[in-house]
């Protein structure tokens, strides 16, 4: 569990003040729009590409910045792999992903691709204070001639430190 490393790591800090924040996905009740979406997998390997939209919301606690951003990768299981900003603060705010590994289970001749993303929002105010939020999506794996799919990634998954 990715949670540990940060708890240990805090463990050590003197600031009395720092403070660690974990939410449910129930809590969290909070989306990211995927537009764009193809994916295909060759002998090659598997390679992805999309636009990925977070809504600002200022008025829950901690505030949730906007961001839009654009991804593309390669291979089922790699690192995850920087977005490129389009419309954010790039300076506090990093967008990744990553395609998980997945069956080769098929539904009506396709194949699920299975997308993490990940998003650390810096306080600008605070260097020290920051917060990782990660979803999941499902799109599929199709020829370069299917159509663009757009879906939504939960977000399942946050911390903050601060």
């Amino acid at each position: 569990m990715r949670v540990i490393p940060v708890v240990a790591a805090l463990a050590g800090t003197s600031s009395a003040s720092t403070m660690f924040i974990q939410m449910t996905a129930a809590q969290l009740n909070y989306q990211w729009a995927v537009t764009g979406w193809s994916a295909d997998c060759a002998e090659t390997g598997c390679h992805y590409d999309f636009n990925i939209t977070g809504t600002a919301n200022e008025t829950v606690i901690p505030a949730r910045p906007g961001f839009k951003a654009h991804c593309s990768g390669e291979g089922e299981g790699a690192p995850y792999q920087e977005c490129t900003q389009l419309e954010s603060d790039s300076e506090h705010l990093r967008v990744v992903a990553s395609l998980l590994p997945s069956s080769n289970n098929t539904v009506n001749g396709t194949r699920q691709a299975h997308l993490q993303v990940s998003m650390k929002h810096t306080d600008p105010e605070v260097s020290t204070t920051f917060y990782n939020y990660t979803g999941h999506g499902y799109g599929t794996y199709g020829p370069s001639s299917a159509a663009l799919q757009d879906f939504l990634v939960q977000v399942d998954d946050f911390y903050g430190v601060g």
